[in-house]
């Protein structure tokens, strides 16, 4: 399988790596590179795409979930042939869903995201980057409770050996309002 081979052939099979840290959920968007119940798989509200770059990844995904191949699960368990573990990675509050500054506009924004820009910061975010205001508000309960259940799922569900929790892709999680505090006197 090409899919296969080109995720674990060239990163995994014969290096000196114990694990691969696959890539497969980007959050705030709920979209998942594998079979989720919780979220939404990548590409899944798009008939059409803008560009053969937009098409490629999510169409792969779905015709692999459509023919009974569960991406991640099928990494799983080709890095456990390998001798490797799996860990899935989750970008906790990934911007790539923003194209060309404008929201919601490419196959990793999901229907719920659509649905809910309330549980996103919004304009007044207080940060630098005009990009802030289309990311999940961490202080919201609705926000931590969809980042739990995939989470959950990936670990109940699936053989990773554990989740990598990115905080680090696009560093915004609550409104700068929110998030500091008076210094001590």
């Amino acid at each position: 399988m090409q899919y296969l081979d080109a995720v674990c052939g060239t990163q995994v099979a014969d290096k000196p790596v114990d694990a691969l840290f696959w890539c497969g959920l980007q959050n705030p968007v709920g979209a998942a590179d594998y079979g989720t119940k919780v979220g939404e798989v990548r590409g899944a509200r798009f008939a059409r795409f803008e560009s053969t770059h937009q098409w490629v990844m999510p169409t792969t995904l779905r015709s692999l979930i459509a023919q009974g191949h569960d991406p991640l699960a099928i990494i799983c368990d080709r890095c456990h042939e390998l001798g490797k573990d799996a860990w899935l990675s989750m970008r906790f509050n990934d911007a790539h869903h923003i194209c060309r500054g404008v929201a919601p506009g490419n196959s990793k924004t999901s229907q719920l995201y659509l649905d809910r820009p309330d549980l996103r910061m919004g304009p007044d975010h207080g940060w630098s980057h005009g990009w802030s205001q289309w990311q999940w508000d961490y202080l919201k309960p609705e926000v931590r409770d969809i980042a739990y259940a995939l989470l959950k799922e990936a670990y109940l569900d699936y053989d990773v050996d554990g989740v990598e929790l990115d905080f680090m892709r696009h560093p915004y999680f609550f409104r700068r309002h929110e998030s500091t505090r008076e210094p001590r006197r």
